[in-house]
């Protein structure tokens, strides 16, 4: 996937703490600091980030397999359904971050990523 936005340069793209980019359905939302789940999991996350600028980077989508509320794969292939979903890029893309509205980066208007059927 290649996503175009603002900020990414200044984003940590490894370790345990590292920014994510999620497809969500509807909002990406956190449940809080004292927790290790997500109010409204992601349904997938955008591995193997390539930066290639502060506005452009790359990355590979897995639908075959949904997140957990708990932010793992569910183990048992369990693809993303059809659909349109968005993409959000996090700052802190921990279960245990509290996420506000500015730790979501903004990307091009019209985010939105749509799972269908060939």
């Amino acid at each position: 996937m290649d996503i175009t936005g603002a900020g990414f340069a200044s984003l940590t793209w490894t370790g345990a703490t590292r920014a994510r980019i999620f497809l969500v359905n509807d909002r990406y939302s956190a449940a809080g600091s004292n927790t290790t789940t997500w109010t409204t999991p992601p349904l997938a996350d955008c591995t193997g980030v390539i930066l290639i600028s502060d506005q452009e980077l790359l990355c590979t989508l897995n639908l075959t397999d949904t997140l957990t509320a708990g932010g793992t794969l569910t183990g048992t292939p369990t693809p993303v359904a059809d659909g349109t979903y968005t993409i959000e890029v996090v700052n802190n893309g921990q279960p245990t971050a509290t996420l506000a509205a500015y730790d979501t980066s903004i990307i091009s208007s019209g985010s939105t990523f749509t799972v269908a059927p060939f």
